[in-house]
């Protein structure tokens, strides 16, 4: 296999796996696939290579979330702005962190679609009015609907 091996706790390995690590059954150790962007991983990643990913990152501008209190117009970004990958590592930094244990969430499921036993949705949440105020995609991953599926049938 190559990639970037990780140094996970037992504790942290959803975490990983859900972020795209990957499991090598004969090293028994979680690493991510060669071309991926190890920005999500920095937190696994061995000390010398974490020590490169962070000078790395140091060159790149900082972004800073927007506060609640700001405008809610958008502002074009200063420079050369950021790269796609570092901006969804962000996100996915910062739900891990505020749903560590994760989280159910009430949705309206508008389309459903079965492909080699992976179930793909489109969900999205309604005001009192039924205005669509959230919209999203979804994947049930087949091992996982196997699992749960029946429950709603």
């Amino acid at each position: 296999m190559t990639g970037t091996y990780l140094v996970t706790p037992y504790a942290e390995k959803d975490r990983v796996k859900a972020l795209g690590a990957r499991w090598d059954a004969g090293r028994r150790q979680w690493y991510v696939p060669q071309g991926r962007d190890l920005a999500p991983f920095a937190t696994w990643l061995p000390a010398d290579l974490r020590a490169q990913h962070e000078a790395s990152a140091e060159s790149l501008p900082a972004v800073a979330a927007p506060s609640p209190a700001s405008s809610p117009a958008l502002s074009l970004p200063t420079g050369k702005g950021i790269p796609l990958s570092r901006l969804l590592s962000g996100v996915s930094q910062a739900v891990a962190a505020a749903y560590r244990e994760g989280v159910w969430t009430l949705v309206e499921v508008v389309d459903a679609r079965l492909r080699n036993g992976h179930v793909y949705l489109e969900v999205s949440e309604r005001d009192e009015r039924g205005v669509v105020i959230a919209k999203s995609n979804a994947a049930i991953w087949a091992n996982q609907a196997e699992r749960i599926l029946p429950a709603f049938e």
